[in-house]
């Protein structure tokens, strides 16, 4: 999921980038790096909330790093994002907030001992972006008004 987010930003949203840009990336792309250990922790600590906290944090922090990048490269005026409509703009976000916000809830439910509920809410982010039309169903659903 991780990876398709920065492909996109970087082949649809962000045409050229800027120094604050790659380093954004950097941090991004290092946050990334240490989900297979975070990971690897819940595969062989099943039982131990603390393992699902550090993975919860992981997702905590890439998604956020994540975030900062899709909103600098729609912010910074050295790099050309008028190609690309406002409603991709909201959907970008709303994707990319998506895991932050499930992460924490996953956080605390790990740390109330709800190991199974921590990962139904882990996973979620996960198969809402690989799955197509999943802001899009949002949209009709609720009502909302993105473009």
């Amino acid at each position: 999921m991780f990876w398709l987010h920065h492909n996109a930003l970087f082949s649809f949203f962000a045409k050229n980038v800027n120094r604050p840009l790659i380093l954004l990336n950097m941090l991004y792309l290092c946050t990334i790096a240490f989900i297979p250990f975070s990971a690897h922790l819940i595969g062989s600590y099943p039982e131990n909330e603390l393992a699902f906290v550090i993975y919860g944090l992981n997702l905590f922090v890439s998604g956020g790093a994540n975030y900062l990048l899709l909103k600098y490269a729609i912010l910074a005026k050295e790099i050309d994002t008028d190609h690309v409509p406002i409603r991709i703009f909201k959907q970008g976000a709303i994707r990319v907030t998506m895991t932050p916000f499930f992460s924490l809830f996953g956080i605390l439910a790990a740390l109330l001992g709800w190991l199974p509920i921590a990962l139904v809410l882990f996973t979620f982010p996960i198969l809402f972006n690989i799955l197509p039309g999943g802001v899009d169903f949002l949209e009709k659903k609720l009502r909302l008004k993105l473009g």
